[in-house]
């Protein structure tokens, strides 16, 4: 703004953001770049910024290589940002190419991965080609459960907590939900700094997989003074007994 106190780390910081803005719409060799102009007898600096935007580049095709038990759309359709059609961001890329191992390992293939993604530009129609390749390796059911480090829950009470079934497919999510659910029930004890930690151990001959998660319970944590502030119209006792 005019008349505001220079500050050159403030200019490429808005810079920065501007040029943010532009990969966000789909414009990722957009450059900006400036100039100053100082005049030190009235305290000034004018600031000249030249902006190249180049083209708006979207993405044309998704290619999908090495998939087998899902179809390559089912697997291009996990993408959220470079998806077909959609402005091409490649600063969310590897967010994307997450996306697609977590599906993977929500079916049960714990050890997919995507080993390798490539991006070819047509610059004639200014979309990308974007190519990747994936290693599901196997799909694996749920082994022997155990738990240990455990004393204020039995492990029956733990393992009915994490609701796995040996046997079934073992899913990521369904581990994620099972522990969290462990860890709500310490929580609500007043343990709220346990970690509730799991380990993997795999069984790639017989494709199956043992769980055994490792509780550190820690210390129970008590409320030992409610200290209330910025009230004016509501007593203490008002708030402390809601």
């Amino acid at each position: 703004l005019p008349k505001t106190p220079f500050d050159e780390g403030k200019l490429k910081d808005d810079l920065e953001a501007i040029r943010k803005t532009y990969l966000e719409e789909g414009y990722p060799n957009a450059t900006l770049s400036y100039q100053l102009k100082e005049d030190s007898i009235q305290g000034i600096t004018d600031v000249t910024v030249t902006v190249a935007e180049g083209s708006q580049i979207k993405v044309g095709a998704v290619v999908v290589q090495g998939a087998v038990a899902f179809s390559d759309k089912k697997v291009a359709d996990q993408l959220k940002d470079n998806r077909e059609g959609n402005k091409y961001r490649p600063d969310l890329v590897d967010e994307d190419l997450k996306l697609v191992e977590l599906f993977y390992h929500n079916e049960g293939y714990l050890k997919a991965v995507v080993v390798d993604h490539k991006v070819d530009y047509n610059e004639v129609k200014r979309r990308v080609t974007f190519t990747l390749t994936v290693r599901e390796g196997d799909r694996y059911t749920t082994g022997n459960l155990s738990i240990q480090g455990n004393v204020l829950f039995s492990q029956d009470d733990l393992l009915k907590a994490l609701g796995l079934k040996k046997g079934e497919v073992l899913r990521s999510k369904d581990v994620e939900e099972g522990l969290k659910r462990i860890r709500s029930l310490y929580n609500d004890r007043g343990y709220i700094y346990s970690v509730v930690s799991p380990r993997m151990d795999y069984d790639d001959e017989a494709k199956r997989a043992d769980l055994s998660v490792d509780v550190n319970e820690g210390q129970a944590s008590y409320v030992q003074e409610i200290k209330i502030v910025g009230n004016y119209k509501t007593e203490d006792n008002v708030i402390r007994r809601e």
